[in-house]
């Protein structure tokens, strides 16, 4: 059995391009060291969709944040809980979770930075004593709206770029793509 590391041409992390992959033997056999370029294969990694869809979500997530959110004083986390809000209504933790996809933690830790800025307020939860019900503040809904036209213009700009027919056949592949994937899981 082998262990692999990641390494590159100096001992310290590379960009992928210079990636070598070291393969060491298992502990009987541990003074044997493979070394073998990958450089050949990093093509077919960043054709991945997996891949792509990544490093396409981290740079609109980046750009959406530099431009937009952190004008607000937002990071992306506390955002998704802002926005799940405004879908909701109200909600605990846990519907927040379920609505935006973050982990518990994040919502949790996002929650209490929104408290203190005073844009979510809380309220015991009767149904369940246990939790509370987190709720936009007037000024948490103006600043939902704010946020929502800044990023829809930003949205609209990076768009411009392809014609409507185009936009809205994406729109229909990012559905049908979202329904395969929650059908294959």
């Amino acid at each position: 059995m082998f262990e692999t590391f990641s390494q590159g041409k100096y001992g310290i992390s590379h960009p992928m391009e210079d990636l070598i992959l070291l393969e060491r033997p298992a502990a009987e056999a541990a003074d044997e060291w493979t070394a073998f370029d990958v450089a050949d294969e990093v093509v077919a990694i960043r054709s991945l969709m997996l891949h792509r869809l990544c490093t396409l979500s981290h740079r609109m997530r980046s750009a959406a944040v530099k431009e937009i959110l952190s004008g607000y004083d937002l990071d992306l986390r506390d955002w998704m809980v802002v926005a799940a809000l405004g879908d909701l209504s109200a909600g605990t933790q846990r519907d927040i979770v379920k609505t935006s996809g973050l982990d518990k933690v994040a919502v949790n830790r996002a929650a209490a930075r929104l408290k203190e800025r005073e844009l979510v307020t809380s309220r015991p939860n009767r149904a369940d004593g246990r939790s509370h019900v987190l709720e936009l503040s007037a000024r948490g809904r103006e600043t939902l709206v704010d946020c929502s036209k800044a990023l829809s213009a930003f949205e609209a700009r990076v768009l411009s770029h392809f014609s409507r027919e185009e936009s809205l056949g994406m729109n229909r592949l990012f559905d049908r793509l979202m329904e395969a994937i929650e059908r294959s899981v």
